[in-house]
């Protein structure tokens, strides 16, 4: 899942941890957060960038492997390593089909 945020929250909370008596601002600047649950429960809240926004929104199983690192502007080996993290986290699954 992709989250948009207006704020970069993520700088913020590190602050929140921290001794404060005002609450700490956030930047205005939009933040895309990638959210992700893997097989073993396990969940990962990390930035993300362009290129791996594009590879989550079209990786829907009828486009090709070409075609998803040319959309996403990664080299095929580029796309190789992103799909292995995203599937580690379980941002990404593969059926095998019957």
């Amino acid at each position: 899942m992709l989250l948009e945020l207006k704020y970069d929250l993520p700088a913020v909370l590190p602050l929140l941890l921290g001794d404060w008596t005002d609450v700490p601002a956030a930047q205005e600047q939009p933040t895309t957060l990638l959210i992700a649950r893997s097989a073993h429960g396990r969940v990962s809240v990390a930035r993300t960038t362009t290129a791996i926004a594009t590879v989550l929104e079209l990786a829907d199983g009828r486009r090709s492997l070409d075609h998803l690192a040319r959309e996403a502007g990664l080299k095929p080996a580029e796309l190789e390593a992103t799909l292995e993290g995203l599937i580690e986290i379980g941002a990404v699954r593969f059926s095998t089909g019957s």
